[in-house]
């Protein structure tokens, strides 16, 4: 497994992770409240995680751009698309978590 393949594991399994804080925040809040002490560390689970996230997506861009420059001519350019287009999924993906933790917090 390169870097490259590694680090877009590590994104999948935390952007994961994060769609799964979500739900139990959201299980909490409609349970106990918004001004509940789980529901505070749940908020911070999330935005040390979505952290994480957001700057392993950075250095898989760099991750990539290093590939690219290694291997371009090795790969044919619709691999290389795809690899790029992966990458602007998973920011996609946590965006939209983002957004969705934003929206449902006052």
């Amino acid at each position: 497994m390169n870097d490259y393949q590694f680090k877009t594991e590590v994104i999948r399994v935390n952007i994961n992770k994060l769609e799964i804080l979500l739900k139990e925040r959201e299980d909490i809040i409609k349970v106990n409240g918004y001004s509940n002490n789980e529901r505070i560390l749940k908020d911070n689970k999330f935005k040390d995680l979505r952290t994480e996230t957001e700057s392993n997506l950075k250095e898989l861009k760099d991750v990539f751009k290093k590939f690219t420059e290694k291997n371009k001519n090795k790969l044919a350019p619709h691999e290389l698309d795809l690899m790029s287009k992966n990458i602007d999924l998973l920011w996609w993906n946590l965006n939209i978590l983002d957004d969705k933790f934003k929206s449902s917090s006052f």
